[in-house]
């Protein structure tokens, strides 16, 4: 007789046996493969779709091939035994075979739990479809149309939820604009209970926000207080998460050895024992102060640590971020074969929600592109990038995308070119109030003379 299955959608996706004992195993993509179609039974998904939804960043074929592999992943775990009903062009669940527990119904938030998540992150509207199937009234369904209506509607209505909102979602939060998230966090602390226990978070959203509106002193500052007080109250994992953003603050304005100290200081309290993204970041930013020295050796292991963290604990934002930093870090010190392998790693993790990763990855691919000798297709790939970085007025971002245009006009014999997009790029970096550390002044060798680090 055919097994039955349980899939519970939590905080996380949990297959269990009819005994009760949960499948271990399970890649990160099979399991959010099994989620998405849970959350849109009984309506079959188109192959197509799934791997959009999954792997929104790859080639239409590549998409198939890794849905084929999630698909044999599971099918390998479950011994074989089938719970996903397949067609040459769709998918669902075996209804005789599979029964869902839903996420909790109730309030609005409680019934957003990661594997919706997965869906907003790549699908708003089939997220908006799942939260109006859940109960929701048509005012929350206009909500959920993007994390940015989403949070307005929180702040509105139910304030303290909406730090757990920020938590769960920090990589979609973090990645609105500036200038939309600004007034959003301000008016979030306004209205929220000053003792609540996730407020931290909401006070760490107000200083990303700061940073991507170029008030770099401002946001150094605010990530220094949410340290420090969560330090004190022991939040070992907020504490990391700020101690990486004030070290990433400080950092372009050339107090290297402030940097290292404070994510130094996180090392001594440990903060692997606490949830992994924690780990993950700390080894992030270590490697990052390293690239800024100018130590790429010591860099790379570090990022190289905290990207196969991230996998392996299915940390898929953290491992996009890493990624794409260190892709760019290494192309741009010309680490060919490093960055075009950190790229892919990039892309398998890359839902597509960031501007910044889409901007940071643009500068990775200019200086691959510089690498295989394809100076043309850089300039026009760092042409986009530059309009893009003006329009979110991201004056540092800018200054790093017209350095990297530079080495490709030297590359095509127009130094004229190369020397005014440097010079446009430190009126960027004045605006900004950044310096040239090790390794801008690397890269500026590099784009002026062709001259290795």
């Amino acid at each position: 007789m055919a097994e039955t299955w349980t899939l519970e959608l939590g905080s996380d996706v949990v297959l269990r046996r009819a005994s009760g004992t949960a499948v271990a195993g399970l890649p990160q993509k099979a399991r959010a493969a099994l989620a998405v179609l849970a959350l849109l039974d009984p309506e079959p998904v188109s192959r197509r779709r799934l791997g959009e939804i999954l792997w929104p960043n790859s080639s239409p074929e590549q998409r198939l091939v890794s849905l084929r592999q999630a698909l044999a992943s599971v099918r390998k775990q479950l011994g074989g035994q089938a719970v996903i009903l397949a067609s040459r062009t769709s998918l669902s669940l075996e209804p005789e075979r599979v029964r869902v527990i839903p996420p909790e119904s109730g309030p609005l938030l409680n019934r957003f739990t990661e594997p919706w998540f997965v869906l907003l992150r790549s699908s708003q509207s089939a997220a908006r479809q799942v939260a109006l199937r859940g109960g929701g009234s048509e005012e929350e369904g206009e909500a959920v149309r993007s994390l940015t209506n989403l949070l307005h509607w929180t702040v509105q209505h139910q304030a303290d939820n909406a730090f757990g909102l920020i938590y769960h979602a920090l990589d979609l939060a973090t990645s609105i604009p500036g200038s939309e998230a600004l007034p959003i966090a301000e008016e979030l602390l306004r209205r929220s209970s000053p003792s609540h226990p996730m407020r931290g978070w909401g006070s760490f959203f107000k200083a990303i926000a700061l940073f991507f509106t170029n008030e770099t002193e401002a946001a150094r500052d605010e990530f220094h207080r949410v340290r420090l007080a969560a330090a004190s109250q022991g939040n070992s994992e907020l504490m990391v998460m700020s101690a990486f953003h004030e070290a990433g603050a400080i950092l372009p304005m050339g107090d290297l050895a402030t940097a290292q100290a404070i994510l130094d200081h996180c090392q001594t309290l440990k903060p692997s024992r606490s949830r992994p993204r924690a780990a993950i970041r700390l080894d992030h930013g270590l490697g990052l102060v390293a690239a800024c020295q100018g130590d790429y050796k010591k860099a790379f292991a570090r990022m190289k640590q905290a990207g196969d963290t991230a996998r392996m604990r299915g940390e898929r934002y953290e491992q996009a971020y890493v990624c794409v930093n260190c892709a760019w870090i290494a192309a741009s010190v010309g680490e060919q074969e490093i960055g075009n392998q950190e790229l892919h790693r990039f892309e398998e993790a890359d839902t597509g929600a960031s501007y910044r990763f889409e901007l940071t990855s643009q500068l990775a691919r200019i200086h691959l592109h510089c690498g295989d000798n394809d100076p043309m297709a850089g300039a026009s790939l760092g042409e986009a990038a530059i309009v893009r970085a003006q329009t979110l007025n991201l004056y540092g971002l800018e200054a790093y995308v017209r350095e990297s245009v530079a080495r490709c006009y030297r590359m095509l014999d127009d130094m004229e070119k190369a020397r005014e997009e440097v010079r446009i790029a430190q009126e960027c970096r004045a605006k900004a109030g950044w310096a040239i550390i090790p390794w801008d002044q690397d890269r500026l060798n590099l784009a002026l003379e062709g001259r290795l680090p």
